[in-house]
């Protein structure tokens, strides 16, 4: 007989065809000596040219391919029927609209021969975006390979995750051992993380290899059709991939030794904030059923309930702001709660003001706020309500103050105040070597200004030449176009409230969605 393969790569491909030559040209490129590598492509019911592509790569190719093909039923079972026929010492599932570099596969079983311990490799990823064909360096997993090529230990490093199952290979021995596959019902997404973790929760010790110089090229498509950019859409991405996804493997954790490792609770958080993320687009792909929000919020209560506050706080996404972090640690409980510290979130230098926010579940608290060692009431507030899916979780309270030494006292507790933004871990920024400080960029309302006054003047001849356009900012109050609105608004009907607003004892109540907000209007001061 002949000697195994070192390794197989099994591909579910569906509807590819445009993608499929640059994949097969990088594999065709990886250059390992013949009987090292087969192939094995599932095709998932394509109904381009996708499978005629594959067989005619089959007929050319001296790698050893098999192609199958299936009636459509997804990436799961398209991979677990590669998987039953795969031999190779190692097995990973590529996708076939992406790129793996020169050099791949090397890398890998370099690695793998040097570490025979270690059962899972996890490849550098960097993102080809395809719109202009460009690679750049800014997953946001890619922190992970800044120490280089090195074996990690979740329990150690539990922030890590070697890589989802495209970008990550496994001992076939070990997964026979198992019999670890893809749950086919696990749809839209999820299946690829769910896989990988059930992996490592299968080993005696979460302990991978980070291979650093094997580079593997996830696209971004331009038409937003992978299985990912479309998912947004998928009524089951609110349902099933939290039950069968993150409950399932809380419930596979609890099962081994009672608890919810720290490692598997960062792989959720990094999974859980691009739901969050989605939600506050400003243009969102989001069309979200009503009849979704009760089941997809039950869910999120049982998987809030495995997060550790103290994990939550410690977990570093790229994309994961001090809100998330509260929304997911208290926004799903059942109890009176409020922000400490506070945290100081902007400056105006012209007015002389400070911005605090803070966020606060139940009954608003009785706020103090000393300046200096002066009780000072806010020159400009409001109440934002923080929605999420069509529920509210939290409130925030954003309060404009005299700039000095600042106290917050909320409840009749002195609470804790630090300055900054609301990214946990901000981008390093190179300070300029000229003195003269760059123009700045125009902002979004600029931009609106100069683009859409001129085009509905030529449009409309002369019928929007005395026209207004007022730009409010969705963070921050007391702007200049909001405090016009409202005050043109209380001139003409006594009622600084807008159409559909509902005048209550502390100002307006829109009707609540995302970044809504409860005005409030501070005794001495205009509305804001």
């Amino acid at each position: 007989m002949a000697e195994r393969p070192r390794v197989s790569l099994v591909s579910a491909v569906y509807d590819v065809e445009p993608y499929l030559d640059e994949f097969i040209a990088s594999v065709e490129a990886q250059g390992l000596a013949a009987g090292e590598l087969e192939v094995i492509a599932v095709d998932d019911g394509s109904m381009d040219g996708s499978l005629a592509r594959l067989e005619a790569w089959r007929d050319a190719s001296s790698i050893a391919m098999t192609v199958l093909h299936q009636p459509n039923a997804g990436q799961g079972a398209a991979r677990n029927r590669g998987l039953a026929v795969a031999t190779g010492e190692w097995v990973s599932f590529p996708d076939p609209d992406d790129i793996l570099e020169p050099g791949y596969l090397a890398a890998l079983l370099r690695f793998g021969d040097a570490h025979p311990g270690v059962e899972m490799l996890g490849a550098a990823i960097v993102v080809l975006h395809d719109a202009d064909g460009s690679v750049t360096d800014d997953h946001p997993r890619a922190w992970q390979f800044a120490r280089g090529t090195r074996v990690v230990d979740l329990i150690d490093e539990p922030e890590v995750f070697p890589q989802t199952a495209p970008r990550a290979s496994f001992r076939l021995d070990r997964l026979r051992a198992t019999g670890l596959r893809f749950d086919e019902a696990l749809k839209p997404t999820f299946e690829d993380a769910h896989f990988s973790a059930a992996y490592l929760m299968g080993l005696e010790r979460p302990v991978a290899g980070l291979v650093a110089d094997a580079r593997y090229r996830y696209r971004i498509r331009v038409a937003g059709s992978s299985t990912v950019q479309h998912s947004y859409v998928d009524p089951r991405r609110y349902t099933t991939v939290l039950e069968r996804g993150f409950l399932d493997l809380i419930a596979r954790a609890r099962d081994t030794d009672g608890h919810v490792p720290p490692w598997l609770q960062h792989l959720i958080l990094y999974e859980a904030t691009f739901y969050l993320r989605e939600n506050d687009r400003l243009i969102s792909r989001v069309r979200f059923p009503a009849d979704l929000a009760g089941p997809f919020h039950e869910r999120m209560v049982e998987v809030a309930r495995a997060f550790d506050p103290d994990v939550v706080a410690a977990h570093r996404g790229e994309s994961f702001t001090t809100t998330y972090r509260d929304v997911l640690t208290h926004g799903y409980r059942a109890e009176r709660w409020h922000a400490d510290p506070v945290e100081v979130t902007a400056s105006d230098a012209v007015r002389g003001l400070q911005q605090v926010a803070y966020r606060y579940v139940g009954p608003a608290p009785v706020e103090r706020f000393t300046v200096d060692g002066t009780d000072r009431r806010p020159a400009f507030a409001k109440r934002r309500g923080l929605v999420y899916y069509d529920q509210l979780l939290m409130e925030e309270r954003i309060a404009w103050l005299p700039k000095g030494r600042l106290e917050v006292t909320l409840d009749g507790t002195t609470v804790g105040v630090v300055r900054g933004g609301r990214r946990l871990r901000p981008r390093a920024v190179t300070p300029s070597s000229s003195p003269v400080p760059a123009a700045p960029t125009p902002g979004i309302g600029a931009r609106v200004r100069r683009r859409l006054v001129p085009s509905l003047a030529r449009a409309r001849g002369r019928r929007f030449e005395d026209a207004w356009i007022l730009s409010d900012r969705i963070g921050a109050a007391g702007g200049n176009a909001e405090s016009l609105l409202v005050s043109l608004l209380e001139a003409k009907t006594g009622n600084p409230c807008s159409s559909g607003q509902a005048r209550t004892g502390r100002g307006c109540r829109p009707p609540m969605a995302t970044g809504s907000s409860r005005w409030v209007r501070e005794p001495g001061s205009c509305w804001s």
